[in-house]
């Protein structure tokens, strides 16, 4: 082997080994860039997270009250149905503390009742377009063919564990684009135990009472003066107190306020059912995907 020959042979080492080192430089310095990138990409993530947090609104739930309206007799169209029951209403003052703006706040409330099984019933959707340093107060309408008379039921036991009670929900979003979402429930207390056990009586009572006068109006449709009779009959024999108040006591633990990902908002936000007036059958707002024919 010739000198010429030793030299060719050291040069193509060299080559392969410079080839080598290059090839591993060029993955180093692509893990470096990636390593670099992702981490700008987490700083502007968190950028924009704090740029979506600086205007944060905070949504507080003050002045909770429950009551239950005095029993009278209902007649709904849809279902050709006469009954004597009680309506209940949950109402909550929903307060901005802060002077950032709240929008779209879509406020829920539903009525858990623990009988001999669980019964939720939900409400409408109240929508509160914008929000800012103030208050407004907004109530709830619960009624549901057996659940007004297992409220009775469930608050004349006294049982902590059967005790009715309210979950109340809010999502919005602020001006920077975050959006948020607010629990609260609440235990429901009767403060008038004697009042609550007559009304209790006469919805119980109320078909056997009335069932004459209930068999005519499901039988021949409405008789206006058969209806007032009966609703003036239950009248006088509750008096003229519209409401039964309950407390409403703060399960401190379920208090629940923090921030979701849009596409968790969207997802509630298609569950909110808002309310339809019957008098132009035209509802206040709907969802994007309602009106995408028009």
């Amino acid at each position: 082997m010739t000198i010429s020959d030793v030299i060719n042979i050291i040069l193509s080492c060299l080559s392969f080994l410079l080839a080598v080192i290059s090839v591993i430089t060029v993955i180093i310095t692509l893990k470096q860039n990636g390593k670099m990138i992702r981490n700008t990409e987490e700083q502007i993530a968190e950028m924009r997270k704090e740029h979506m947090m600086s205007l944060q609104p905070v949504i507080n739930f003050t002045n909770a009250i429950f009551k239950m309206e005095k029993p009278r007799l209902f007649f709904s169209p849809p279902i050709d149905e006469y009954s004597i029951q009680s309506r209940s209403y949950f109402s909550v003052d929903i307060e901005n503390i802060t002077s950032a703006v709240a929008l779209n706040v879509n406020c829920n409330a539903c009525l858990i009742i623990k009988k001999d099984e669980k019964d939720i019933v939900t409400t409408t959707t109240e929508l509160i377009n914008a929000l800012s340093a103030d208050k407004r107060y907004i109530q709830f309408m619960f009624t549901s063919g057996e659940v007004p008379e297992k409220i009775y039921e469930c608050l004349r036991e006294m049982s902590s564990k059967k005790r009715p009670s309210i979950f109340i929900s809010i999502i919005f979003t602020n001006t920077t684009g975050g959006h948020f979402s607010v629990e609260n429930r609440y235990h429901i207390v009767i403060k008038d135990m004697e009042k609550l056990k007559k009304w209790h009586s006469i919805i119980a009572s109320a078909e056997a009472e009335y069932k004459t006068e209930l068999d005519y109006l499901r039988k021949n449709g409405m008789d206006k003066i058969i209806f007032d009779k009966i609703n003036n009959d239950i009248t006088k024999k509750i008096g003229e107190e519209g409401y039964i108040e309950c407390r409403c006591i703060d399960i401190i633990e379920a208090f629940k306020y923090e921030a979701i990902k849009e596409d968790d908002y969207l997802k509630i936000l298609k569950k909110c059912s808002y309310p339809i007036y019957v008098g132009n059958m035209e509802p206040v707002c709907v969802h994007l995907d309602d009106n995408k024919n028009d």
